[in-house]
């Protein structure tokens, strides 16, 4: 199941070791050339440095308390992460890129994208339309698989492939942790009166 990524900005981190708080989400660290998410920026009090983050592939679970880590040793200094030093260098931030086709056709800017929260990857980009053109049609939703290329300026899309209209895969508004058993729902308080 697919979820927004809107619905992660300012989303806590919590601890399973506290039960607490320990961060709130800032930006996400996306490597341009697999459109996965590799991390979150983070802010909050208790953290010691600014440049704090937390690498996704440390996410226990999403939920709705937000994303749920094993304790705050999991939070890493972005100056420590060597490994991912060359896409933290890149800046790269998908929202609000120009979206072209192959034909340098503008088709207008993301304004959102939808990751599967078991993995973190990128599986459709949302796009808003100039305003002429979205008189006309509405918002593009183009899945990763259309994508051709992705520079500094412009996410490029297969035109051939736009005619096949991307069907919005199940974006849930509230993830539901799989495998975690639903919880009852709450006994009824209605009371009986008899005579």
């Amino acid at each position: 199941m697919l979820m927004l990524a809107s619905k992660l900005k300012d989303a806590s981190v919590m601890s399973l070791q506290t039960g607490a708080k320990v961060a709130q989400v800032t930006e996400p660290v996306i490597s341009p050339a697999t459109l996965d998410i590799i991390a979150y920026h983070l802010t909050g009090k208790t953290l010691d440095s600014k440049d704090s983050l937390l690498l996704t592939r440390d996410v226990r679970e999403v939920g709705n308390l937000g994303l749920i880590i094993d304790s705050v040793d999991e939070l890493v200094l972005a100056e420590d992460m060597v490994k991912i030093k060359e896409i933290l260098d890149i800046n790269f931030h998908i929202i609000d890129m120009t979206v072209i086709d192959d034909k340098s056709t503008k088709l207008g800017r993301v304004y959102d994208f939808s990751i599967d929260p078991m993995d973190f990857k990128i599986h459709q980009i949302y796009v808003k339309r100039p305003l002429m053109k979205s008189l006309q049609t509405s918002d593009l939703i183009i899945n990763r698989t259309q994508i051709t290329e992705i520079n500094n300026k412009y996410i490029v899309v297969n035109s051939a492939s736009l005619d096949e209209k991307a069907s919005p895969v199940n974006v849930t508004e509230n993830f539901v942790n799989p495998f975690r058993k639903p919880s009852a729902p709450p006994a009824s308080t209605a009371s009986t009166k008899t005579t």
